[in-house]
């Protein structure tokens, strides 16, 4: 999910010559990811756990780090 948000982000708030290619690149990559965050869910679920849900526990299992706030 927090890569899916990162994605998302990028895809909202590309510019400049690339935009329309990078635009649609970023939309493909959100949609693979929306559906395996949904398989993953489920496998997890068919597996007998439960599936983590929520924001807090998704930024505290990810490795990803949030990016410095940009300046416009």
């Amino acid at each position: 999910h927090v890569l899916y948000i990162k994605t998302r982000n990028y895809h909202w708030n590309v510019v400049g010559p690339q935009f329309h290619s990078l635009h649609e690149l970023f939309e493909e990559q959100y949609t693979a990811l929306a559906e395996s965050i949904d398989e993953i869910a489920e496998r997890v679920r068919a597996l007998g756990y439960n599936a983590v849900g929520t924001m807090r526990e998704f930024l505290e299992l990810s490795n990803l780090e949030e990016e410095a706030p940009r300046t416009y």
